[in-house]
């Protein structure tokens, strides 16, 4: 049942912590039967509100799936941001049709097709060639 775990990770965690059910139940602003009753499964009916106050003041958060029958509260705020980022680059990478490639590459021009196109690709490289020539700006050499 969905509350029984709920409370048994609340009893675990809060034990973990070092926190007794006073301290919690002031923390979070409920009685100290509320609480004592949620960890224990005995409170089916308690609200969501006070159930995620519950689980906030533990650190941990509540993550409802629509494909598994039970919630996984033992993770906290941090994990599942993590999980999520995780979750959104795997969908990202499963739907990528791109080439990949690393910053550094160079990507290598698509050659010409035809041979008209190739000459007026040289023909274009010669013209540049010249230009830069001429305005001094070709490839200088140091001598030492």
């Amino acid at each position: 049942m969905m509350t029984a775990a709920i409370g048994t990770a609340i009893r675990e965690r809060r034990t973990a912590l070092g926190m007794s059910r006073d301290a919690l139940a002031a923390a979070v602003g409920v009685s100290v039967r509320l609480v004592s009753e949620v960890e224990r499964g005995e409170r089916p009916n308690v609200s969501l509100e006070s159930t995620l106050r519950l689980l906030r003041a533990l650190g941990m958060t509540l993550i409802p799936t629509m494909d598994a029958p039970s919630v996984d509260v033992s993770e906290t705020a941090e994990d599942a941001k993590r999980r999520a980022r995780e979750e959104r680059a795997a969908r990202r990478r499963a739907t990528w049709t791109g080439e990949t490639r690393a910053l550094g590459d160079e990507i290598p021009p698509a050659p010409p097709a035809t041979v008209v196109e190739r000459l007026a690709a040289v023909s274009a490289a010669s013209a540049l060639a010249h230009a830069l020539a001429a305005q001094g700006g070709g490839a200088k050499t140091r001598r030492k």
